[in-house]
């Protein structure tokens, strides 16, 4: 068995409350058992322009943040 996240990433702020971010799937054999939907819970801001770029030079580094 299997879990998988599906997303179109990476996820760009700003993010309402309840919006679908993701899909996870759960596999058993390299079929799609099941489907569930990823929700944000709070709204997130968009960060400023110097937050940003320290974000993005951060994901090029370590390739996540």
């Amino acid at each position: 068995m299997k879990v998988k996240i599906v997303y179109d990433g990476p996820i760009q702020a700003p993010i309402k409350e309840g919006e679908k971010l993701a899909e996870i799937q759960v596999l058993y054999k390299d079929e799609v058992i099941s489907n569930h939907d990823l929700f944000s819970t709070e709204n997130i801001k968009q960060q400023n322009a110097i937050s940003r770029l320290i974000t993005s030079i951060n994901f090029l580094i370590w390739g996540d943040v």
